[in-house]
């Protein structure tokens, strides 16, 4: 008996501890299950000819090392230069995507998920997808349209859509793709891989650009999950090759002077223009030097906006340290980007101002340079710029009271003077140019025009057409006085019977304010060479009447270099 009741004990106490073990077992097993978190394998990211400015497919293979750990937000940081071009196929609209109609040409890659359907059993597929050119957001350098497409109707399609940013520290370009799917026709699914594909060449043109340097690039790739763990990784290393192949051959243009502002003395406007053909290396350095007889304005260098002011709202400087204008155009963008030009506060220990130019648009920009003082003059120096395709690069300065620059001698009665630069591009290439300036104003010919034409005047309400043509710089506002017998209309009156229109097309009704017997019209960002004011049905009201009358109307015109005109325009009525 006590033989049996030891060996009883034991068996239970085997039993226990075998159950001890077990759960021991168990807990060791779900241990890992529970630290395991999103991760990246396998990642490689190149393109498939490594030739410098090379229009090339770039493919990305991202692999996930923990798939369970759903990946939710995803982006990818594409290296400096390494950029799409916008303009290169038709844009798909939000609603074409979402329908699966997106133009054909309008596709500029393809994708491929890997993902693991959970059943019964877990099921591998492999999905297929299409990249489109979408129409971007407001301030988007481009946005991509995804629709992904399970075989055999397994599950609905999937449509995203993949944001295009500009990164201001390097600029390079970060592509985001946000709320990957969780399941699919009420499967859960886990995506383990992505391979990624964008065009070299779409539509007949090129799309993805390789970088203008020959340095090492890197693509960098970050992700959330739904479990909200955070992974970031970046793919081996690529360098682009035969940048001595690319061409480099930037082109300086200056004009100087403005009507009434050419004399010794003067402060004057300046417009400096820098142009490169499409395919060259990307411009990285430029330095502008002013001739001797041409100087800065210290009183306008003084007046100064704080560098964290210009960073986060360059529009918010004070009035006095915006110096100019600037127009950047790019063959890779639909429309010209513009903004001002503001004299920036130098870091402490500096004693030079700084020049910053904020573009708005597609590709808002922030470029920063440095004025520099050399035996051979003064100018201005930008470093670092963006390997990004800019065709053209205008800096218009302001004349007058906030010039930046003034003359030592009289423009008109003098040689043309001599500006300096030197350049340096991305595939190490360098040029030096001395080029004459043009010289604007030395004749009345070229102050604004102003003219108003009235037809039906015996009617209680004439027809107007007011126009302004530009002088030796776009219009930015003009203003029309009437007289008495004439004033404009209030209310529903005046919105359906006033219209506008620009070099650029048709106004909005806000960019036309009046009162009485003023008006005031607004042109775009840029300026505009020509401005038309229509006043049709009953925008405009007569309130005796105008026959045989000659009538005074007075107009001002103010162009982007602020300098401001005034006419008097006679309208004989008969």
């Amino acid at each position: 008996m006590r033989k049996l009741s030891v060996r009883r004990r034991s068996r239970r106490a085997l039993a226990a501890a075998g159950i001890g073990l077990l759960c021991a077992a168990l807990f060791l097993l779900a241990v890992p299950a529970a630290q395991a978190a999103l991760g990246f394998q396998d990642l490689s990211a190149k393109p498939a000819n490594l030739a410098a400015g090379a229009n090339s497919d770039f493919r990305i293979h991202i692999g996930f090392s923990d798939p369970g750990d759903q990946v939710k937000d995803l982006i990818v940081h594409l290296p400096p230069g390494q950029v799409g071009n916008a303009t290169a196929t038709p844009l798909c609209t939000v609603e074409e995507l979402h329908a699966d109609r997106c133009p054909t040409n309008s596709q500029v890659g393809t994708t491929t998920a890997k993902v693991d359907a959970h059943t019964a059993v877990v099921v591998p597929l492999t999905v297929n997808g299409s990249i489109y050119n979408l129409v971007p957001r407001a301030g988007e350098p481009a946005r991509f349209g995804i629709v992904l497409r399970p075989a055999a109707g397994l599950a609905p399609k999937i449509v995203q859509q993949s944001a295009v940013t500009l990164r201001p520290d390097d600029f390079g370009l970060d592509t985001t793709i946000n709320d990957f799917p969780r399941e699919a026709n009420g499967l859960k699914t886990d995506i383990k891989s992505l391979d990624i594909t964008l065009f070299g060449t779409a539509n007949g043109n090129g799309f993805s650009r390789n970088p203008t340097s020959c340095m090492a690039r890197t693509v960098g790739v970050e992700a959330t999950s739904y479990s909200n763990h955070h992974a970031s990784a970046s793919a081996p290393a690529y360098t682009p090759s035969n940048c001595e192949a690319l061409p480099f051959s930037p082109v300086l243009r200056v004009e100087v002077g403005g009507a009434g502002m050419t004399r010794a003395g003067s402060n004057t406007p300046l417009t400096t223009v820098v142009e490169q053909a499409d395919g060259e290396a990307g411009l990285e350095n430029a330095k502008v030097l002013l001739p001797t007889e041409i100087g800065a304005n210290p009183a306008t260098t003084l007046n100064q906006c704080p560098l964290s002011q210009f960073r986060a709202s360059a529009s918010e400087c004070p009035a006095d340290s915006i110096v100019g204008r600037a127009t950047a155009t790019s063959p890779f963008l639909a429309s010209a980007q513009t903004g001002s030009v503001v004299v920036v506060e130098p870091p402490a220990g500096d004693f030079l101002a700084k020049l910053g130019v904020d573009l708005h648009g597609q590709f808002p920009l922030q470029i920063v340079g440095s004025f520099i003082a050399e035996t051979n003059g003064l100018g201005n120096a930008f470093t670092g710029l963006p390997d990004i395709p800019i065709s053209r690069l205008e800096l218009r300065f302001h004349g007058g009271r906030e010039a930046l620059v003034s003359t030592g001698l009289d423009l008109c009665n003098s040689p043309a003077p001599v500006f300096h630069a030197d350049f340096a591009g991305y595939n190490e290439k360098r040029k030096s140019t001395d080029p004459a300036a043009t010289v604007e104003g030395c004749d009345d010919g070229g102050k604004p025009k102003a003219s108003v034409k009235l037809r039906r005047t015996r009617s209680k309400h004439p027809r107007m057409r007011f126009k302004v043509r530009a002088g030796p710089a776009p219009v930015a506002k003009t203003k029309l006085r009437l007289p008495k017998p004439l004033r404009f209309a209030k209310g529903k009156a005046w919105r359906k019977g006033v219209s506008a229109r620009a070099d650029s097309g048709r106004l909005p009704t806000s960019a036309i304010q009046h009162s009485k017997r003023r008006l005031n019209a607004t042109a775009p960002a840029e300026g505009t060479d020509v401005l038309v004011v229509k006043l049709r049905r009953h925008a405009l009201r007569r309130a005796r009447p105008l026959a045989n009358r000659t009538l005074r109307l007075r107009a001002s015109v103010r162009d982007i270099d602020r300098r401001k005109t005034s006419r008097t325009v006679k309208v004989h009525v008969r």
